[in-house]
């Protein structure tokens, strides 16, 4: 964006400049990012080419051109920093499912999966899905822990380990708090 400014600046300081080359200028950029934009998706989400050439013929002032422009781009970049963000919680949550036994499951556990700090990881995680990572961790835990409560004879104390606890009174506490009940009764309800 940057280098954004420095053009508008350089075509504003100098207003004896062909309309034409700043249009020219300005659709060059608006083009290649559009272009960069279709080889990488292989669609054409952000309009057209005809779109753009519109929008920058249409123009009639050196600021209308660039903030549409600018607009443009940081739309561009908002877009793809959405999908980053959710791809990388998609991680932290396949990296959740596939550990949740693993008493050792946290964010640093994460953090050292996905080579991120704990504050941009906890952050993200939090943006967009609503939730901490903690409350995500003991959501799947307790939702494995009521399934095997409700499938299988295993001791409470060996649900709780299998579902990543080792503290069985922590568990049976958090299993409580999580569900209203404890997980004895949970699984005289819902045994099959």
């Amino acid at each position: 964006m940057e280098l954004l400014e420095q053009l508008y600046e350089q075509y504003h300081s100098h207003p004896t400049t062909l309309v034409s080359n700043t249009r020219a200028a300005y659709y060059q950029l608006l083009h290649w990012l559009y272009q960069y934009h279709f080889r990488k998706k292989g669609t054409d989400t952000m309009h057209n080419e005809s779109y753009l050439l519109d929008k920058v013929t249409g123009t009639s002032t050196l600021t209308e051109l660039h903030n549409f422009t600018k607009h443009y781009f940081q739309n561009y970049f908002d877009n793809f920093q959405d999908s980053t963000d959710n791809q990388l919680a998609n991680r932290i949550i396949d990296i959740i499912r596939e550990n949740y036994s693993n008493s050792e499951l946290g964010i640093q556990f994460i953090c050292d999966l996905v080579h991120l700090s704990a504050s941009h990881v906890s952050g993200l995680f939090k943006n967009v899905t609503g939730e901490t990572i903690n409350q995500y961790i003991q959501n799947i835990r307790i939702d494995h822990a009521k399934f095997l409560l409700s499938t299988t004879d295993l001791k409470i104390q060996d649900v709780g380990k299998k579902c990543g606890y080792l503290d069985s009174n922590y568990f049976t506490k958090l299993f409580r708090k999580k569900t209203g009940s404890l997980p004895s009764e949970y699984r005289e309800v819902h045994s099959t």
